[in-house]
């Protein structure tokens, strides 16, 4: 899986670029928490220290934060013009909005006697042990140790969205929405435990992970060269959704 790359494509984007003495200089991909900073991530083709300014050196492990521009051949950028300062993408929030439409006067407190933090969280394990179970979250997480009557529980499930909102009524008297998901929580953990197992170790992959809230696999990478119609054509479009670090510049 993964793209080989383009060569004749210039793809440009920001880094921590850090060099030890045991490799030249490299893009990070995720940092291990330590002074000086380790990581590993793709080589940086044609990098000079003296070119650049704002590193920090200790121990022998150079590295600093710039943005980069070159070519991608699947394994390695190779600059095609000198380092510059980084320009960082702001990273989209996930969507923890009620996709349930609000009721008429509102949400409401059904049951104030289980309208509580402990009735909220007993209902939030209810939800995951059921077999349909697709994901679960609150709408408003400022609320939820304050005051729990004013969070939306939402709960997605696969299977009988009024069956499923009949069972949690029962644990959770609060504001509730049960909507209908294409696919469980453990399906889509199967399917990002096998995108992982093809692509952790490449120098293609950067992270993953999952988004109850939005029934999706989430997938990082350098660089998107047709990974995302290959991951619809498997899963089907919208399940697994490709952001890249590197991109094409105009």
């Amino acid at each position: 899986m993964g793209a080989s790359g383009d060569e004749r494509t210039i793809y440009r984007g920001s880094f921590t670029v850090l060099e030890v003495a045991a490799n030249g200089p490299q893009m990070c991909g995720a940092m291990v928490d330590a002074f000086p900073p380790d990581c590993s991530g793709p080589d940086v083709i044609g990098w000079s220290w003296d070119e650049v300014d704002g590193e920090e050196s200790v121990g022998g492990t150079t590295w600093g934060d710039y943005e980069v521009t070159g070519t991608w051949d699947g394994e390695q950028l190779t600059l095609t013009e000198p380092p510059g300062p980084p320009d960082w993408a702001e990273q989209p929030e996930p969507d923890f909005a009620t996709p349930c439409p609000e009721p008429e006067g509102g949400w409401a407190v059904v049951d104030p006697a289980t309208a509580t933090r402990a009735a909220l969280e007993a209902a939030v394990e209810q939800a995951r042990r059921r077999e349909d179970f697709a994901g679960v979250w609150v709408d408003n997480s400022e609320a939820l140790y304050d005051d729990p009557t004013k969070v939306v529980l939402n709960v997605r499930v696969t299977g009988d969205v009024g069956a499923a909102e009949v069972d949690l009524r029962e644990t959770w008297g609060g504001a509730l929405c049960v909507s209908s998901g294409n696919h469980t929580a453990a399906e889509l953990r199967a399917i990002q435990d096998e995108i992982d197992d093809e692509m952790i170790g490449t120098n293609q992959f950067l992270s993953s992970g999952q988004a109850e809230s939005e029934g999706v696999v989430h997938l990082q990478v350098y660089v998107e060269d047709g990974l995302q119609a290959e991951l619809d054509d498997r899963y089907g479009p919208g399940v697994v959704a490709v952001t890249a670090r590197l991109q094409p510049v105009d």
